[in-house]
């Protein structure tokens, strides 16, 4: 069984200057996920023709875990047992999503626009 982590921090800031007030918000959050997979599976996928584009799961019945990087703005749709959804993704994107896998997927790149991306998935 592999492990999948996630750690690390985000925050938002306001950029520093001689005018910052000390009241502007500022958003930090400590990140520290950690998965069991018992399947992933990773893919270049070039997309080199116009409109949806059905992405192989690799096996992969239920993806808990998502990860796209791509080289152009994409349009992803995800399927699951609780309906489907479409995303615009730039150029990173993850998620983990336990409760409600993915079954599938299909990316569609920007019209005439030869698109790389890279598929990475994991079941629990």
């Amino acid at each position: 069984m592999d492990t999948f982590k996630l750690i690390g921090h985000s925050s938002i800031r306001p950029p520093i200057t001689s005018t910052t007030l000390s009241g502007d918000m500022s958003i930090e959050a400590d990140i520290d996920e950690e998965l069991a997979l018992t399947r992933k599976y990773a893919q270049l996928i070039q997309l080199v023709t116009d409109g949806a584009q059905v992405v192989s799961l690799g096996g992969i019945t239920l993806a808990s875990l998502i990860i796209i990087k791509t080289d152009n703005p994409i349009i992803a749709t995800f399927t699951s047992t609780a309906g489907s959804g479409v995303v615009p993704i730039g150029r990173w994107f993850s998620v983990i999503t336990e409760d409600v896998p993915v079954t599938a997927i299909s990316l569609q790149r920007p019209s005439g626009i030869l698109t790389n991306v890279r598929l990475t998935l994991g079941q629990l």
